[in-house]
């Protein structure tokens, strides 16, 4: 068991397994370094603590909708970069 792994840890262990799946990034850190990272591992989102729970099952069936389309394959990112300037203006995503 590896201790102190947090959330981008967990991320760029996944990436070098080589698996590709679906991913919100949660944190109450909300740096563009930060989410710069979480993007470039591969993050769909980046939802900044305190949110509500129908915010996170938006986020939810938004990703597995785009999942399960297929059809574009850079959706998730650009909705990632949207949450974030969101975000950065002080809007709920």
């Amino acid at each position: 068991m590896r201790e102190n792994l947090d959330g981008l840890g967990v991320l760029r262990n996944i990436r070098k397994m080589d698996i590709h799946l679906s991913c919100i990034v949660v944190s109450t850190f909300y740096k563009d370094s930060i989410i710069s990272e979480a993007l470039h591992l591969g993050a769909n989102y980046f939802l900044r603590k305190p949110f509500g729970v129908e915010a996170l099952m938006e986020k939810i069936r938004h990703v597995a909708k785009c999942r399960d389309s297929a059809s574009s394959p850079n959706v998730g990112h650009f909705e990632f970069e949207v949450t974030k300037v969101l975000g950065e203006l002080g809007s709920p995503a």
